[in-house]
């Protein structure tokens, strides 16, 4: 039952799916696990922009989300209000509560004022110094800029701890990241070939896989490769 705000997205564990109502018969120890999110809403003041990434409709809980303050030619990014406080562009904010909204405000720069917007595109962090809003025009920063850095976007792969009671007759595993990337899964037991497994796409924020044991291999490797 979702509190209020809150939306229902997709059991985990034992049970899966996205029907709220399901059943479960109590043969063993069990694991069950329910997925809620929310939304997410900005709204800005000024001259300037927002960018959310990931972009979705509803984010599930305590999924971390980037955004870039964009400000448009000579206005400069302020600061976050509502949900969110602070100067910090780019912001990572938790969903943690329900239907946060985020605010920007973006101001007109003063005389030789310029700005530096940094965009990170992936899994990283840019770190600047000196870090400001602002600055004033020196030589090696003459006019207002937009840096986008390119970083990786890797999966995390987890084998679960119940895995053991889980099931009898097969290996279970979740992962993890961008919300709406699709994947194919591999696996291979000597990490030299590798054989497709299926294609699985990561629309709540996590993804449960079990692969049955069909074969005596004494081990198995397990990846993802980030479809186009």
């Amino acid at each position: 039952m979702p509190a209020p705000g809150w939306t229902f997205l997709q059991w985990l564990g034992d049970v899966s799916g996205t029907n709220a109502t399901n059943s479960l018969r109590m043969s063993r120890d069990q694991y069950v696990e329910a997925v809620f999110g929310t939304t997410l809403r900005t709204t800005t003041s000024g001259n300037g922009s927002v960018i959310i990434d990931p972009a979705a409709g509803v984010y599930p809980y305590g999924y971390t989300v980037t955004l870039t303050a964009l400000p448009q030619t000579g206005s400069g990014f302020s600061l976050w209000g509502n949900a969110a406080s602070g100067t910090n562009n780019p912001l990572r904010i938790s969903i943690t509560n329900a239907n946060p909204a985020v605010s920007c405000l973006f101001a007109p720069l003063n005389a030789a004022e310029v700005t530096l917007t940094l965009i990170e595109n992936g899994h990283g962090q840019v770190m600047v110094k000196p870090s400001a809003a602002r600055y004033v025009t020196v030589v090696t920063l003459d006019r207002s800029n937009v840096i986008t850095a390119i970083f990786t976007r890797s999966v995390r792969l987890v084998a679960w701890p119940w895995v053991v009671h889980a099931s009898e007759d097969e290996f279970r595993f979740r992962f993890s990241g961008d919300l709406g990337r699709a994947y194919e899964l591999q696996q291979s037991t000597d990490l030299i070939s590798w054989q497709s497994v299926g294609f699985l796409t990561n629309v709540f924020g996590a993804v449960q896989y079990g692969d049955p044991f069909q074969d005596t291999a004494p081990q198995r490797f397990y990846r993802l490769v980030i479809l186009p």
